[in-house]
């Protein structure tokens, strides 16, 4: 979307096969002692230029990890929530 329709980026900017799934992320942070706390995904509007935090993995995410032994709960939150 943001090559071909938004044309924010050049054509070809994105590469499918670089993509770093959020799977792949958290084990090369386990492998250097790190325990991810949370993922959620991002979502873009067009209409109103605003992003919103959804439950969406699939290309935009947030990835929140601390090192282990250190302890920090989450806040919690219900449905889409606005980026600031």
């Amino acid at each position: 979307m943001a090559e071909y329709v938004l044309k924010w980026v050049p054509k070809h900017t994105h590469t499918w096969r670089k993509f770093v799934q959020p799977s792949e992320l958290a084990l090369l942070l386990h492998r250097k002692d790190m325990t991810v706390q949370e993922v959620t995904g991002m979502r873009f509007h067009p209409l109103t230029g605003n992003w919103y935090l959804c439950s969406e993995l699939h290309v935009n995410y947030l990835l929140w990890a601390t090192k282990k032994g250190d302890v920090v709960e989450p806040e919690t939150r219900a449905g889409d929530v606005p980026v600031v």
